[in-house]
């Protein structure tokens, strides 16, 4: 699937600019992927990185906190 810049743009009614801005940055760290259709640009969300920057903090940042079945006792 996918969006063109343009509908995205229509989408979330953001201006030309800062959506532009936004699209480099999350292009930038591979967490949307771009393809060129034609004239068009297709933006395309990257589901598995994005599932695994959002584990990260569980996995790597809390690995020595004790769980949840050590606060009950």
């Amino acid at each position: 699937a996918g969006m063109t810049v343009g509908a995205l743009k229509d989408a979330t009614g953001a201006a030309a600019s800062t959506l532009s801005h936004h699209i480099r940055f999350l292009s930038q760290t591979a967490l949307i992927v771009q393809e060129k259709q034609g004239r068009s640009i297709i933006c395309r969300a990257d589901f598995e990185r994005i599932q695994s920057l959002a584990n990260y903090p569980t996995k790597e940042c809390c690995a020595d906190a004790p769980s949840e079945k050590e606060h009950v006792q």
